[in-house]
């Protein structure tokens, strides 16, 4: 199976260090709150991504958020994780990102309501 680019948001104070290491597995956690773990999140497409993170309720003390692609090699360690057997719900990699394969393609900012 071939994946598509996938996808992974940051909030955006951890930039500088995403562009110098890449994604990397055990990193704090922002979405969860089990600790470490040991591997990395990843969407599909943007909006997949976003509600394996930033959209979930307990997070929403983070304001800015980085959006993040990367292309998977074949020494990647991948574990995808299925919904009602055909939906890709997330996927997961066993190992680090490194920083030559970490594309930011996007910020999400607070949004701004205008009254009319």
């Amino acid at each position: 199976m071939n994946l598509p680019p996938l996808y992974h948001w940051s909030p955006s104070e951890r930039r500088v260090e995403i562009l110098q290491d890449g994604l990397k597995v055990f990193s704090e956690p922002v979405v969860h709150g089990a600790g470490r773990a040991p591997y990395l999140c990843f969407g599909t497409c943007p909006r997949q991504a976003w509600s394996l993170s930033g959209d979930l309720d307990w997070v929403s003390e983070k304001e800015e958020w980085d959006l993040w692609q990367i292309i998977l090699s074949k020494d990647d360690d991948v574990h995808i994780r299925m919904e009602s057997g055909t939906y890709i719900y997330e996927v997961r990699t066993f190992n680090s990102i490194p920083a030559d394969r970490v594309w930011l393609v996007a910020q999400r900012e607070p949004a701004v309501f205008i009254e009319r």
